[in-house]
C-alpha cells in the first residue's frame, strides 16, 4: 500500500493520520452502507474514507475547531 505525505490544508490536528492509511483500514474491515463511528474525529479523516467508500458516518469531537473542520471538509459528500 502507498501512502502520500502530501500535506492537506485541513492539516491542523496534531495526530491526524493519513487518508490512504484510513480508507485502507475500512476497506478491509467494513462492508458497504456500514455505519463507522468515530468517536474522536478530528478533522474529519476518518468521515472522508467512509462517505468516498460508500460508508455512513458518525463523529464527534470535543473541539470545536476540529468540528467546524470536519463539517467544512465532509459538506462535499
Amino acid at each position: 500500500m502507498y501512502v502520500s505525505r502530501k500535506k492537506s490544508s485541513l492539516r491542523n490536528n496534531p495526530t491526524q493520520k493519513p487518508l490512504e492509511l484510513i480508507e485502507h483500514l475500512l476497506l478491509i474491515s467494513s462492508n458497504p452502507n456500514d455505519i463507522i463511528f468515530d468517536p474522536f474525529m478530528g478533522v474529519g479523516t476518518t468521515g472522508e474514507a467512509a462517505l468516498k467508500n460508500n460508508r455512513r458516518f458518525i463523529g464527534i469531537d470535543i473541539d470545536e475547531k476540529y468540528v467546524k473542520a470536519s463539517l467544512k471538509r465532509l459538506s462535499i459528500y
